[in-house]
């Protein structure tokens, strides 16, 4: 089947900028949902005859499918490459008879759904392991002159693109065929993004910064070359503007810190330029290279999209200058300007506090830093006991995350990222799941490694509390 072209990207006015889109108000909030959908990503078979999966019609098992691996007839990855899409077809329907004669025989009355997770789609970070890998976001061919990455995707799009059209038409063949449902959404886990990729203005002996080599580049004022389908790399730096409406500060070079110079708080501005745009590109090459591939196969009824299968991915979601993102204390993402192709915004919190930063300096040097005190400053709470207000502390910082994504994109609902870890205490999780619900969540994504007992029990009791 011959790959569909790029979409063309749209010509704006020469003096078009996405910040000034917030001067217009920002669009209406999310209203609150419904019950959302659990999608649990297992790694294993579940306790298929545990009430979690007979009690609720809204707890849905997942597809895991490693797309760079062969399975057998019965559901089991062999770790022998994939020869292409068709043995990835293969093993979602060997995966599929698997759960559905479990639940047929422990649970006869249990409506069967199911979500698909194509773990390892557009993933360049194990062409060692997988060298049937196909990059997306960091594709070879895409890279700059120097090799190093850049906000380029136009290859990686074109073989990933090639991919998805082959699979999404053979895969919806084959449940229509045999009468099987199809899936309620694909949320992909293994492209990675924005990783730690904090080079881009650094001025080291080796590494001087991918962004000006990047607009050096002719890519960047090529419109065949967009990395949000609407501007071009150069458009894109040249629109860039702060929350104020103020140019972006140069990024500065005279710091101290022994690490990228792209981490520190006094370059918030800088950084959040360049890792706004991969953000961008991030998204759009998702939209472009795999997601209208499985609407067009899933498309049930235009008018309704909650019938159209929807795609997330791991840690994708939205900002905008009229509710920027938290990522630390002094650090609000705004530069995507609240463009979002993807159907679903899935943020992460597994509980606790992530790459805080205990070290007293950092609490004198810049309230940026990602130290307690610092994130007290942006989220107080009067919790006298040191765990409580930690535990507090977290909450809050994540329920702003999510509110913030929700206003940002109002058309693409939440479907956070959680799992039972051991900061993950029931009460926050509930508390937690309740706020995104009332912002408007579609789903949660539950990540569940260890499909035991215990973490059905835990999610039981979740669901009934959210769902209540």
């Amino acid at each position: 089947m011959p790959t569909p072209p790029l979409q063309t990207p749209t010509r704006l006015p020469r003096n078009w900028s996405a910040s000034r889109y917030s001067a217009f108000g920002p669009p209406p909030p999310p209203r609150p949902a419904g019950p959302p959908l659990f999608l649990f990503e297992i790694h294993a078979d579940p306790i298929f005859d545990h009430p979690l999966w007979s009690d609720f019609t809204n707890t849905i098992p997942s597809l895991r499918v490693e797309v760079r691996c062969q399975y057998d007839q019965d559901g089991v990855n062999t770790w022998a490459p994939a020869a292409g899409p068709a043995d990835t077809v293969y093993a979602h329907m060997t995966l599929l008879a698997r759960l559905m004669d479990g639940f047929a025989r422990r649970a006869p009355r249990r409506p069967f759904r199911w979500f698909g997770v194509p773990a390892g789609f557009g993933g360049a970070d194990a062409m060692e392991k997988y060298p049937n890998a196909i990059p997306l976001l960091n594709n070879p061919v895409d890279r700059l002159a120097s090799g190093r990455r850049g906000p380029f995707i136009a290859e990686g799009v074109r073989r990933n693109a090639a991919w998805s059209a082959e699979f999404f038409e053979h895969l919806a063949a084959e449940l229509a065929l045999r009468k099987l449902p199809d899936p309620l959404a694909f949320i992909i886990t293994s492209e990675r993004g924005l990783a730690d990729d904090y080079g881009g203005h650094d001025d080291g002996p080796i590494d001087h910064g991918w962004v000006p080599e990047a607009l050096a580049d002719p890519r960047a004022h090529d419109p065949a070359h967009s990395i949000d389908g609407r501007r071009t790399f150069a458009q894109y730096m040249a629109d860039s503007r702060t929350l104020t409406g103020e140019p972006v500060p140069p990024h500065r070079k005279d710091l101290r810190w022994g690490m990228p110079l792209a981490r520190s708080p006094f370059n918030d501005e800088s950084t959040e330029q360049f890792r706004g745009a991969i953000r961008l590109a991030w998204d759009w090459s998702r939209e472009q290279a795999f997601s209208r591939f499985a609407r067009a196969a899933f498309a049930r009824d235009p008018a309704n999209p909650a019938r159209t299968v929807r795609i997330g991915e791991y840690e994708a979601n939205c900002d905008s200058p009229w509710a920027p993102v938290h990522a630390r204390p002094g650090t609000l993402l705004h530069q995507m300007n609240g463009l979002y192709h993807s159907d679903l915004q899935c943020p992460e919190w597994y509980g606790g506090m992530p790459l805080l930063l205990t070290e007293p300096i950092f609490d004198a040097d810049s309230p940026g830093w990602g130290t307690m005190n610092n994130w007290l400053r942006v989220f107080p709470n009067g919790e006298t006991d040191p765990t409580r207000r930690r535990r507090r502390l977290a909450l809050d910082i994540q329920k702003s995350i999510a509110q913030s994504c929700a206003a940002s994109a109002p058309s693409s609902p939440l479907a956070p990222f959680v799992s039972n870890g051991p900061e993950a205490f029931e009460d926050d999780m509930v508390e937690y799941l309740r706020h995104c619900r009332t912002h408007g969540a579609w789903a949660a994504c539950v990540f569940m490694p260890k499909p035991d007992r215990a973490a059905h029990d835990y999610w039981y009791r979740v669901v009934r509390r959210v769902c209540a």
